[in-house]
């Protein structure tokens, strides 16, 4: 698990740690940073794996833009020459990358200035403008011995880290947060992309990052005759679709859908159970959105080649509040009894928060506000022994707390 990350310098972040449970939210204001902070991870997961620029980014979630504006430029406060990242796993392995793209002559791909690789107190690979270096233990170090160790010609648009893991054994720790880094993706699903009716903007396996290939990645992990979806029983699971009382993934050849040209990929199939026999089988162009949201998540959540690090922007989306609340339950369980899957989101809801547990460590509530000359600022939600026995209670809830600006997070609106 990743436990921390650092962001310096990029878009409105000067300098903020999140420090990471198994799920975590970020709730705040329109325009306070949430979105930044999930497309600095991306930048960084661009940086782990070697390249960072437009396609790289684009295909981790991260929004195209002016690459000189992803550096933080504030009226009046010191320039930052570099954008700097950092990271530190659960195993106490460290990676950090520092990014330039000069705000005068922008190239299309970020330069490399800094990096450093490194598990418990053992160094892997560090780099410094002109000179950088596989230390010694690392297998390549060792082939390289007696060639002075120095890698001075090498691109200064290529990352290294990746490139100086090649010992299973002698890297793992390494190895695993690399690898939970460059994976990393944020997901924002769209409806008519969920529905197959629409191109993803970026088309992944198992599912892209508006939600292309939803039906396909269903039935991956759809055991219709143990009843289960990817290890979960699917009688729980149709507790969120009520109307439902069977879920299955066919080839839309022979079905209506009420369409005049349906999608030649696979469709997601449920039984009306308030339906006559005949006219009670839909598809996913017929259900509602919030049902599609909801097999999504569980894609994410269960598909074991989803990645084990991600966000999702706005979480909760087309869901009613009560749904929220309760998929946002079943989800952090779900993370809790798995352990092997990490999610940031972000909300704009309040029941989103009556549905977490945040006595837990491993849930984690975060308030994103701009402070007084608009950086973002992030802190961590943490309610005393008594506050959270009168939420426990019923008496307090963290959605009221929440409305009430009790909490941060929210408009400063006159």
């Amino acid at each position: 698990m990743i436990s921390s990350i650092r962001i310096q310098g990029f878009k409105s972040i000067v300098d903020q740690t999140l420090d990471l449970g198994l799920f975590n939210v970020l709730i705040g204001a329109n325009g306070s940073g949430k979105t930044n902070i999930l497309e600095a991870i991306g930048v960084f997961s661009a940086a782990a794996y070697g390249s960072v620029e437009r396609e790289s980014l684009r295909y981790r979630g991260v929004r195209p833009g002016e690459p000189a504006l992803y550096k933080s430029s504030f009226t009046g406060k010191r320039f930052p020459p570099f954008i700097k990242l950092e990271a530190e796993s659960s195993e106490s392995a460290y990676y950090m990358a520092t990014l330039n793209n000069p705000i005068s002559s922008p190239e299309a791909k970020w330069g490399y200035s800094h990096e450093e690789l490194k598990e418990v107190d053992r160094r892997i690979m560090t780099r410094a403008p002109g000179k950088s270096k596989l230390h010694v233990g690392n297998p390549l170090a060792i082939i390289l011995s007696g060639i002075e160790q120095d890698l001075r010609q090498i691109n200064r648009y290529k990352g290294l880290a990746a490139f100086s893991l090649f010992s299973e054994e002698e890297t793992r720790r390494a190895r695993k947060l690399i690898e939970l880094l460059e994976n990393y993706a944020i997901y924002t699903p769209v409806t008519d992309v969920l529905r197959d009716l629409s191109t993803d903007r970026m088309p992944k396996y198992p599912v892209g990052l508006s939600g292309r290939g939803l039906a396909k990645a269903v039935g991956d992990i759809l055991n219709v005759r143990k009843k289960k979806i990817g290890g979960i029983d699917l009688d729980e699971l149709m507790e969120f679709i009520e109307w439902a009382d069977a879920i299955s993934v066919i080839h839309p050849s022979g079905m209506t859908t009420g369409t005049t040209s349906p999608p030649l990929s696979p469709l997601l199939q449920f039984k009306d159970k308030f339906m006559r026999k005949g006219r009670h089988i839909l598809s996913d162009l017929d259900v509602s959105e919030g049902v599609l949201y909801v097999l999504f998540i569980i894609v994410l959540l269960c598909h074991p080649d989803a990645p084990k690090f991600l966000s999702i922007d706005n979480f909760d989306q087309t869901m009613h509040p009560r749904l929220s609340k309760a998929i946002t339950t079943f989800v952090t369980d779900e993370l809790i009894e798995r352990n092997d899957k990490q999610f940031i989101v972000t909300t704009h809801s309040p029941l989103v928060l009556d549905g977490l547990d945040i006595s837990d460590d491993r849930i984690r509530l975060f308030a994103v506000d701009r402070n007084d000359y608009g950086a973002t600022d992030i802190s961590r939600i943490q309610l005393n022994a008594k506050a959270l026995d009168l939420v426990r209670d019923g008496k307090w809830s963290l959605s009221r707390l929440w409305s009430e600006g009790r909490l941060g997070g929210v408009p400063k609106l006159i």
